[in-house]
């Protein structure tokens, strides 16, 4: 099953429908989630409920499950509840739309319980539509041209971005708001679509946005508890964190490693320094001595997700890492458009603190 971070992908177009209800625009420094995505939960209290009896079988089809159903031979009649101890994997062009009808309850059934109000905000929703494409790397640069947005008053989304870049037709919809890593400052959860250009090829994925005051976009989705977790994804991810070692907050630490490219070993020097969660730092390529700055997130299971500063969109590496058992990290790094198919180089990484 896919992890938050990946991309579901599927053979075919998901319908979407809005209501002009849930246009309403979010407060700046509120919490706040578009109810379309899942009518449902309509309340944080909701959550539970929605997880426990949600099926992709009355959400598609308007009708229950049969009795006596098999579900691993007919996902779509699978609750949420079921979806996340089933270990089913999609498929077919069928499962993987059912698996993004899955992800979308499941991930607003989690995040909304977790979603706090934020006391400042940097991340104005009115900028929406013209930042979006700088969530996805070199975003800014890649981009081919800006597609014309659904219109509210006629029941589309109010906050939208759509455009073309890597070979796909990208969709961006704000999907909630508020505070999910505790710093009090505004986030926003993403829902990416894209559909490859003269095809019927989609993907799907989530991404979580940050921004403090003056500072970049900060990409912090490998902060996002697994989908599968229900609405307790904010006890797990605590404790998921708590079983990391503690990362020294405000105190540099300095790294070596190297990034291996077509068979060619690059050394490398890395310093960070974090802020509950959030990173900042440099690299550098040892046989070049220029540094290049960073910024990025600690995942709840120790993971690291860097851009070269200042953020997603502008800066063209990103580095992808998870920490090993011995303490180190190992993982990729790329100039990719998040992973879809475009012309792209890439690498692996190995990273071990400086002792």
């Amino acid at each position: 099953m896919h992890e938050p971070r990946g991309l579901s992908l599927a053979v075919g177009l998901v319908a979407i429908s809005w209501t002009a209800a849930d246009a309403a625009p979010p407060p700046r420094c509120g919490v706040w989630w578009d109810q379309s995505w899942c009518p449902e939960l309509r309340t944080k209290d909701d959550a539970p409920r929605v997880w426990a009896t949600f099926t992709a079988h009355h959400l598609m089809f308007d009708k229950p499950p049969e009795p006596g159903t098999d579900l691993k031979e007919n996902p779509e009649a699978m609750t949420l509840a079921q979806w996340a101890v089933s270990g089913w994997e999609p498929y077919s062009t069928m499962d993987g739309v059912i698996d993004i009808w899955f992800q979308r309850p499941a991930m607003l059934a989690i995040i909304v319980p977790l979603l706090r109000e934020a006391s400042s905000s940097s991340l104005d929703v009115k900028n929406f539509a013209e930042i979006a494409p700088t969530f996805v790397n070199d975003g800014t640069k890649r981009i081919k041209q800006r597609l014309p947005l659904p219109n509210p008053a006629l029941g589309g989304p109010s906050h939208c971005s759509a455009f073309t870049m890597g070979g796909f037709e990208h969709t961006m919809w704000l999907v909630a708001t508020g505070d999910l890593n505790g710093d009090g400052w505004q986030d926003w959860l993403v829902a990416h679509h894209a559909l490859i250009e003269g095809g019927r090829i989609t993907a799907d994925e989530w991404i979580m946005i940050t921004k403090r005051g003056n500072g970049p976009l900060i990409d912090i989705t490998n902060q996002l508890p697994n989908p599968k977790t229900g609405p307790d994804g904010l006890a797990s991810s605590q404790a998921a964190k708590m079983a990391q070692p503690a990362w020294p907050e405000g105190q540099p630490r300095a790294f070596t490693g190297s990034i291996t490219v077509d068979g060619k070993d690059l050394g490398i020097t890395m310093t960070l320094t974090c802020s509950n969660t959030l990173l900042s730092g440099t690299y550098r390529y040892n046989h070049v001595g220029k540094d290049i700055p960073l910024a990025g997130s600690v995942g709840a299971d120790g993971s690291l997700s860097l851009h070269e500063f200042p953020g997603p969109g502008v800066g063209t590496a990103h580095f992808n890492l998870s920490r090993t058992k011995a303490g180190a990290w190992n993982g990729t790094w790329d100039n990719n458009v998040r992973g879809f198919w475009d012309d792209t180089t890439e690498g692996t990484v190995t990273l071990t603190p400086k002792r």
